[in-house]
Formats: C-alpha cells, sequence, structure tokens
C-alpha cells in the first residue's frame, strides 16, 4: 500500500508541475465571473443558472482532464524510458498502475471541487441551500471522469494516443445517449437495432445513469435508491476497467 500511496503522490506533483491544472482555474475563473454577471441581469432562476454553470464546468473540466491526462500518463513515461527505472525497484506494475490511477483521480477530485466550489459561492450568497441530490451530482460526476481516465488509459495501452482519445470521445457521447437513443419508435420497431444498443448496454457504459444535474431542482423525482444503484453501477466499472487495465499492462511489453 505505502508503494502505491508514493507512485500516487508522485504523480499528483507531476501533473501539478504540467500546469494542465491552470484549465481547472481558467474554467473556474470563467464560471465564477458568468455565475454573477448572469445572476445580476437574468430574470430567470439565478439559482439554477448558478448551479448548472458549476456542476456542468466542473464535469467538463474533470471530463477534459481525465482524457487528455489519461492518454499520456503511461505514454510519457514508456516514451522517456522513466518507467524502467521504476519498475527496477521493488515495486509491481499493478502497484504502480493502481498508484498512477489514484493520483489522477486524486486530480479529477481537486478540479470537480475547485470549480463547483466558485459557482456555490454565488450560489449560496444568492439564498441557495446544498441538498443531497446537488451533491450526489457533484460525486456522480467525479465517477464518471474517473471512468472516462480508466476507458482512454485502456486505449492507450493497446492503440495510439489519437485512436485512443477518439475511442473514448465516441464512447462519452454514446454512453449519455444510448437511453434516449433506445426509448425511440424507430428502434423499438427494429430488433436488431434494439439488440446492437442491448449488447451495447451490457458490455460498454450508460453514462446518463450518473448523470443527475436535470434532476438538481426536482429531487422529487430521484429516489435514494436511484442514487445508491448509480453509484454501485459506477464504482463497479470502475474496479473492473482497473482489473482490465492492471491485466493488460502487467502482460504488455513495454518498448
Amino acid at each position: 500500500m505505502k508503494n502505491i500511496l508514493t507512485i500516487a503522490k508522485f504523480t499528483f506533483k507531476d501533473i501539478v508541475k504540467s500546469r494542465v491544472l491552470y484549465l481547472t482555474f481558467w474554467i473556474a475563473l470563467f464560471i465564477l465571473t458568468l455565475s454573477y454577471i448572469t445572476s445580476e441581469f437574468s430574470y430567470g432562476n439565478v439559482l439554477r443558472i448558478s448551479i448548472d454553470f458549476g456542476l456542468g464546468g466542473a464535469s467538463l473540466a474533470a471530463n477534459i482532464l481525465a482524457i487528455f491526462v489519461g492518454v499520456n500518463v503511461l505514454s510519457d513515461e514508456i516514451e522517456s524510458r522513466t518507467i524502467y527505472i521504476t519498475l527496477s525497484r521493488p515495486i509491481s506494475r499493478v502497484k504502480f498502475l493502481l498508484g498512477k490511477i489514484l493520483g489522477v483521480s486524486s486530480i479529477l477530485v481537486l478540479s470537480s471541487f475547485v470549480i463547483f466550489g466558485t459557482s456555490l459561492i454565488v450560489y449560496l450568497l444568492r439564498g441557495g441551500a446544498l441538498d443531497g441530490v446537488i451533491i450526489n451530482s457533484l460525486f456522480l460526476g467525479i465517477l464518471e471522469s474517473i471512468l472516462l481516465f480508466l476507458i482512454v488509459l485502456f486505449f492507450s495501452l493497446i492503440t495510439s494516443r489519437a485512436l485512443s482519445v477518439i475511442n473514448t470521445v465516441v464512447i462519452y457521447f454514446v454512453g449519455h445517449a444510448i437511453t434516449h437513443i433506445s426509448s425511440l419508435s424507430f428502434v423499438k420497431d427494429r430488433e436488431g437495432l434494439e439488440l446492437i444498443l442491448r449488447i451495447y448496454k451490457a458490455v460498454l457504459p450508460d453514462l446518463n445513469l450518473l448523470n443527475y444535474k436535470p434532476f438538481v431542482f426536482n429531487s422529487n423525482l430521484v429516489s435514494n435508491q436511484n442514487i445508491m444503484n448509480s453509484y454501485l453501477y459506477g464504482l463497479a466499472y470502475i474496479l473492473v476497467l482497473s482489473f482490465i487495465n492492471a491485466y493488460v499492462f502487467k502482460n504488455k511489453e513495454l518498448s
């Protein structure tokens, strides 16, 4: 466990030094400014606008970081050959990978908290109150970004960086649209299409199950059981993908 935490700490520091977190702070500043301006001039639901900006911005930044950090986190070390120095020490490949996953996940959590926190300031100053759906929406969004990171990490182990990003982006958009596509009468009337979508949902993630942002101000439409099922769904995928990544990395020839 000590080795995993050490790798996680150095991974966290390396990402901070690479300045990719500047994206987080620029988005946070932009959202804070935009939330304040819209709250001053908007005639609609000011609270909804500010919290939507916060949750949406946190999700967007974390997902972008997940994809572009994930595609480089191992590839850079392999290309620069620094990975050989690390693995020459008494540390297994699996522990090394788990440390990387933990380090990047910490960055994604930090990014989400910073961006959501800036919008939360405006939300609370305008008289808003935190409830369970808002908090759960934030944490489920973090789970989604970690899941995307593990997906792009998997692709980076078996294919090029460009294809890794493209495949992950496709899975992201399809994962959010699959529920709506499945409900279309056009699909229901065609058994072949419906079968393909069922196979997709059985293998690849339905990311819409982790998206509770539309229910932030309609919490009566969400039950505690729904939220619990979403957490279990997201965590199950994260565990499975972590295992798959560990297996692939353990058996990969580093060259």
